[in-house]
């Protein structure tokens, strides 16, 4: 692998649990989220969960847009398979 590519391969990664970071510990960041702006908590909780779904959706296009030979499609392919029930299950 290219040492450009594989910079990008490791910077993909971090970005990658980062997402999961704030899906896992979404009660944490309603309380956060409600307490800094405030709005309420389960206002809070359904605007978050809106804008992951719809991140999801569109993760889901951007991913079937590059092909099935993509780096990014690869890799995310790879990542799922090692998460019981890919990673929307989570």
């Amino acid at each position: 692998m290219r040492p450009v590519w594989k910079k990008l391969a490791e910077y993909a990664n971090r970005e990658a649990f980062s997402v999961e970071d704030v899906r896992d510990g979404m009660a944490r960041q309603v309380d956060w989220l409600s307490k800094s702006s405030g709005i309420p908590g389960e206002e809070v909780k359904t605007k978050l969960k809106r804008l992951l779904e719809k991140h999801s959706q569109e993760w889901g296009s951007f991913i079937d847009s590059l092909g099935p030979r993509s780096f990014v499609a690869q890799w995310v392919e790879r990542r799922e398979a090692h998460v019981p029930g890919g990673i929307e299950s989570r």
